[in-house]
């Protein structure tokens, strides 16, 4: 069996928009690769896209929307795209930036308070409990944007899962809590939480949700019409089950139901979206910021930018 990898994917992907001006109807390649990871690894669903800045290549879904109905999945089936939402809260800031309403090296602390003074989780005492200090550097934008901060999911971070795992802890009520940093900010890489608090900060200067912010500046101007935080009662019917990883290695569907609008609108994760509407987001990536009929959603100078390395010598680590 041929195991399939994000890394596989993309190989496959770039491979197929080589050869753009040559594909015909099928795409064997693609199309069985992804047909094995339903039926022999048993994953419940997946549906792709393949296209160049102008046209769609290729699209396709195999599997079904949920474990008991039998509806097949297709491009137009709605996912809930996690970390997906980070790219679109981080093209919104940089609109910001546009306008000069943000700058990427000041701190972070000038649009939201809580990020003023910051403490660094140097490990626990012999009676488990935390040891922090004082940052001796600010979070700034750029931090937050590259992953450098010192914010950590816990999913990713020893440290921080036991600081957020000890007695009394409250769960999170809004979608980005102040936690410790575990290194002083731009001194490291590490997968975290601050694109989360970069929505945050999107809707400190706009004065917007950040629903409304995306939907005014982004999702709208693109045509991305099944994009937003947000199910819809009369969208529920394309909706994908969601599933989690059990103890065993196998995946448990979790119950199907609407998803209840939240409380907060989370820039890390949190967005529902489908392969038709995310392929014209990254599109307008492709056209240097241009999305349809001209519409300019960030300066070709700005995609420049975020598609450049901005961490230096850093080590991005391994997920």
């Amino acid at each position: 069996m041929t195991p399939i990898s994000r890394r596989r994917l993309g190989r496959l992907t770039l491979a197929l928009a080589a050869q753009a001006g040559r594909l015909g109807a099928t795409t064997p390649g693609i199309e069985e690769t992804l047909r094995q990871g339903v039926t022999r690894r048993r994953i419940p669903a997946v549906a792709a896209m393949v296209a160049t800045e102008g046209r769609t290549i290729w699209s396709g879904g195999f599997g079904s929307r949920d474990s008991a109905s039998g509806v097949s999945v297709g491009p137009d089936s709605i996912f809930a795209i996690a970390s997906m939402t980070k790219a679109i809260t981080s093209t919104a800031v940089m609109q910001l930036l546009e306008k000069g309403k943000v700058k990427l090296n000041e701190p972070a602390g000038k649009y939201l308070s809580a990020l003023e003074k910051l403490d660094v989780l140097e490990g626990f005492n012999r009676e488990g409990n935390p040891i922090l200090r004082p940052a001796t550097k600010p979070v700034t934008l750029h931090n937050l944007l590259t992953h450098t901060s010192g914010f950590a999911y816990d999913m990713w971070d020893q440290n921080m899962l036991r600081y957020n795992s000890r007695p009394g802890v409250p769960s999170p009520r809004v979608a980005a809590e102040v936690t410790p940093l575990i290194f002083e900010p731009g001194t490291r890489w590490q997968y975290g939480t601050g694109v989360d608090w970069v929505g945050r900060i999107v809707e400190a200067v706009s004065g917007l949700t950040l629903e409304e912010y995306f939907q005014r500046n982004i999702l709208q101007p693109l045509g991305m019409q099944d994009t937003s935080f947000i199910c819809k009662a009369e969208n529920f019917g394309r909706l994908v089950s969601t599933y989690r990883r059990q103890a065993d290695g196998s995946l448990k569907e979790d119950p199907r139901k609407l998803p209840p609008a939240p409380g907060s609108f989370n820039g890390g994760g949190g967005l529902f979206s489908t392969c038709t509407d995310y392929v014209k987001f990254m599109q307008m990536i492709l056209r240097r910021g241009e999305g349809p009929h001209g519409a300019r959603i960030l300066e070709a100078a700005t995609v420049g930018m975020m598609s450049s390395n901005q961490i230096g010598d850093l080590g991005a680590g391994r997920l």
